[in-house]
């Protein structure tokens, strides 16, 4: 996907946190691919791969979610973009021992603030 806007997604029946509620759901072996694009004001994970995959993510704002990337066993690959006032944190959880890549150390915190990859 290239040069979208999604925006209030990631809703459920009850209003409770649900695996899997993300605006952008992936599954087993998938491969998403977004660019130039803005995902902003999800009730919960902007974008979640359920179980493992691919997740690219270029030039791109996430904002406003619970979690702007939950990449459960997946290859989160983020360049050049602002994940910023997401509730909790900006990428979770990092599984088998995976450590974020970016510019500068990750500042202690709930998530809220600007972060740069």
């Amino acid at each position: 996907m290239e040069h979208v806007a999604i925006s209030y997604g990631a809703g459920t029946d009850t209003g409770e946190y649900v695996w899997g509620a993300g605006v952008i759901r992936t599954t087993a072996g998938s491969v998403l691919s977004i660019a130039n694009s803005r995902i902003r004001d999800a009730m919960w994970e902007g974008i979640h791969a359920t179980g493992g995959g691919t997740i690219g993510l270029t030039n791109s704002i996430i904002s406003g979610a619970d979690r702007a990337i939950n990449g459960d066993y997946a290859v989160v690959n983020v360049v050049n973009c602002t994940l910023y006032n997401n509730t909790h944190r900006a990428l979770a959880p990092l599984r088998n021992n995976q450590r974020p890549q970016h510019d500068h150390q990750p500042q202690p915190g709930d998530g809220r603030g600007e972060r740069e990859c």
